[in-house]
């Protein structure tokens, strides 16, 4: 067999080159953008309400709760007994060194019980963002979870709460809603909250 002369060979790739630049030329740009996706399923979710119902949410602000107001009687019993002491300095002569003594006193342990409630403010707030955050990473794996089992695409948050007439922000809030109707089978608020007791 003879070889094919390399005109025909030239010939041939200038007439490829030419179709796959017509090809490309022809195609809008973001046509890989255009092919169809598959249909999505959305769900939503109310957040406000698993916070509401779940146990382990529950059972850790109550012992914030617990610990918050234990703290405050603590703080009541202190700031009682330095106004004893404020009362007890008053009772001194005044000028005396026994007075401005005990008048110094009684601003410094003033002192220390205020730097002491800021403290444990600052304390009682972190904790209770943990608390919060701990539970919405629990939350997020059992939509997650819920959602991949269900076939579901996307998890919208969407409040329940019903309109009350005689509340403004109600209204507002009622108003404001992102999503206005929704089929009861798209809603997995109560799938995640099983799924968060397992």
């Amino acid at each position: 067999m003879r070889p094919l002369p390399w005109k025909v060979i030239c010939l041939v790739a200038i007439f490829v080159s030419a179709a796959i630049a017509w090809k490309l030329r022809a195609a809008p740009e973001g046509a890989a953008s255009d092919a169809r996706l598959p249909p999505s399923v959305i769900a939503v979710v109310d957040v406000g309400r698993i916070f509401q119902q779940a146990t382990s949410y529950q059972t850790k602000m109550k012992e914030l709760k617990a610990d918050v107001d234990a703290f405050d009687a603590a703080v009541k019993t202190a700031a009682a007994e330095l106004k004893e002491l404020e009362e007890k300095r008053k009772l001194l002569p005044a000028g005396s060194d026994e007075a401005a003594q005990a008048e110094l006193q009684n601003k410094q342990q003033a002192l220390t019980l205020q730097t002491r409630v800021a403290q444990k403010k600052a304390e009682f707030l972190k904790r209770e963002g943990e608390i919060f955050f701990d539970t919405y990473a629990e939350v997020e794996r059992a939509i997650k979870l819920t959602a991949r089992k269900r076939g579901v695409t996307m998890v919208l948050r969407q409040g329940s709460e019903t309109m009350n007439r005689g509340d403004r922000d109600s209204i507002l809030k009622g108003v404001n809603r992102s999503i206005v109707y929704l089929q009861g089978e798209y809603d997995l608020t109560s799938a995640v909250l099983e799924a968060m007791q397992r």
